[in-house]
C-alpha cells in the first residue's frame, strides 16, 4: 500500500489543496484547518448550510494565503503566521479562542459569500482538545473532531461501482475532504486498521468517520446532487446506527513528514 494523496484545506469549508508532501504534526497537517469562517456568533461555518464555500479556492504563498473567488474577483492574501484579536468561537459543541483576522478580509468574505461573517486563525495559546472519549490527551485545529482523515481509493471504487449499478454519477475522492488518500485493494480494509506507519510517521485509527451532506456537495461548484449520491448509496451498506460511515479518523502518534508515493505499513 502507498500514499495516493495527501490534502489539506487551510480554510474550514473552503476547497482543498492537493500536496505532494505534507508536514505532519500533533493538530494534524501542517495548515491544514488552521482558519474558519465564523458567523457574528462566532460560531463556525462549513458546506452544511454554506455549500458556496465549495468555491472559495486557497492558496499557500510566499506572501501569506491567499483567498480567490472567481477569475473576476480581485483575490485576498492574509498572513500565515498567528496573529490578531483574541475573540471566542465555537466548534460544535466545543468553545475555543480564535485569532480575528480583520475588517478587510471579513468584509470580503461577507460580500462574495453574501452573508454576514469573519475568519479568524488557530490560537497556538489555546489548543482545542479531540473527543476524550477516543483520545484523550490529544490535539485538533478547527477539523471537525479529529486531526488526520483518511480514505481509500478501493473503498471509493466499490462505493462508485454500487452508485453506478444504480445508474448514478460516479463521484470524487474530494467529496469525503480526506487528508490522507491510501492506494489500496481491499475495499473498507481500513475498518480493520488500529495503526499505520509511513516512514518515521506514525498514526493510531481511533474510529470510523461518519459522513454528512457535504458529500453531495460538488467540489468545485457547491451544487448539491440531486439524488444525494453518494449518501444514498452509502446507507445502504454502511450505516450503523443511523450513521453511514466512510473513512477513518487518526491521530498522529509522531511528527514528520510524508510524501505522495511513500510506502505505508498497516497494523491490524
Amino acid at each position: 500500500m502507498r500514499v495516493q494523496s495527501l490534502w489539506i484545506y487551510p480554510i474550514k469549508g473552503a476547497r482543498g489543496i492537493a500536496l505532494e508532501q505534507v508536514r505532519v504534526m500533533a493538530t494534524g497537517f501542517e495548515y491544514d484547518r488552521h482558519w474558519m469562517i465564523v458567523n457574528p456568533q462566532g460560531q463556525f461555518m462549513t458546506q452544511r448550510q454554506h455549500p458556496q464555500l465549495a468555491r472559495l479556492v486557497v492558496a499557500i504563498t510566499p506572501k501569506g494565503l491567499r483567498l480567490s473567488l472567481g477569475e473576476n474577483l480581485a483575490p485576498m492574501v492574509i498572513p500565515l503566521a498567528p496573529t490578531g484579536t483574541e475573540c471566542p468561537v465555537q466548534v460544535w459543541r466545543t468553545e475555543t479562542i480564535g485569532l480575528d483576522q480583520g475588517e478587510a478580509i471579513a468584509q470580503w468574505l461577507s460580500h462574495h459569500l453574501a452573508t454576514p461573517c469573519r475568519l479568524v486563525a488557530q490560537s497556538p495559546h489555546h489548543p482545542r482538545p479531540t473527543d476524550p472519549a477516543y483520545a484523550p490527551g490529544g490535539q485538533v485545529s478547527f477539523a471537525d473532531g479529529y486531526p488526520v482523515l483518511l480514505t481509500n481509493t478501493a473503498s471509493l471504487k466499490d462505493l462508485n461501482e454500487r452508485i453506478e449499478a444504480n445508474q448514478g454519477e460516479p463521484v470524487g475522492m474530494e467529496r469525503f475532504r480526506p487528508n490522507l488518500v491510501i492506494e489500496s485493494g481491499v475495499a473498507f480494509g481500513e475498518d480493520a486498521w488500529r495503526s499505520l506507519s509511513i516512514g518515521a510517521v506514525n498514526f493510531k485509527a481511533v474510529k470510523g468517520c461518519d459522513r454528512c451532506i457535504v458529500t453531495t456537495t460538488d467540489q468545485h461548484t457547491g451544487a448539491r446532487n440531486p439524488n444525494k449520491e453518494p449518501l444514498k448509496t452509502l446507507a445502504t451498506f454502511r450505516q450503523r446506527q443511523g450513521k453511514v460511515y466512510f473513512g477513518e479518523n487518526l491521530i498522529p502518534q509522531t511528527e514528520g513528514v510524508i510524501q505522495v508515493g511513500d510506502e505505508v505499513t498497516i497494523t491490524l
